[in-house]
């Protein structure tokens, strides 16, 4: 079973296993249910194995309409 890493880590030490064209959703904004923002991807967990993401790491907003 593999475990996971933060995609920051992965990129650091096993770039041979994610390669150049890989998603990194870093700085992007994470929406929810209809669309609503929910607060911006800081990062994300992703399989040690595969470099296949996930879950994301998310910063919530502080208030919903920011």
């Amino acid at each position: 079973m593999s475990q996971l890493i933060r995609l920051k880590d992965i990129q650091a030490t096993h770039q041979d296993l994610i390669g150049d064209d890989y998603y990194d959703p870093t700085g992007k904004t994470a929406y929810g249910v209809n669309e609503e923002k929910i607060g911006k991807i800081e990062g994300a967990l992703v399989e040690d194995t595969t470099g296949r993401i996930r879950y994301l790491i998310v910063e919530p907003l502080l208030h919903p309409f920011q």
